[in-house]
């Protein structure tokens, strides 16, 4: 009788490590995938983001000069 506990606990004790392995593998590959589409992401709108960046500080510059005269 204490041996079959003592199975059962083995059991469920390498049931939650598979588990526990399993999770932390999906969530490996998913922030994995995010990062490789944010990468991608970046590297496909990284000219439009200076363009972007440029079209701010610009317009920054005009409204600060006008306030200061």
């Amino acid at each position: 009788m204490a041996e079959q506990r003592n199975d059962d606990a083995i059991y469920l004790k390498e049931r939650n490590h598979r588990y526990i392995r399993r999770a932390i593998t999906i969530f490996a590959v998913v922030l994995t995938l995010f990062a490789i589409i944010l990468v991608t992401l970046s590297l496909s709108l990284g000219s439009k983001i200076d363009e972007l960046e440029n079209f701010l500080i610009l317009s920054f510059n005009e409204k600060y000069s006008r306030t200061q005269k």
